[in-house]
């Protein structure tokens, strides 16, 4: 297994989850 590899997908899925959150709380409507 390729260990940079699975270090850049981590990385990449932490910029995933806080983008997510940015667009979750700046959504102008909430429930």
């Amino acid at each position: 297994m390729d260990g940079s590899g699975y270090r850049a997908n981590l990385i990449f899925d932490e910029y995933l989850v806080s983008g997510f959150a940015v667009l979750i709380t700046n959504l102008p409507l909430h429930d």
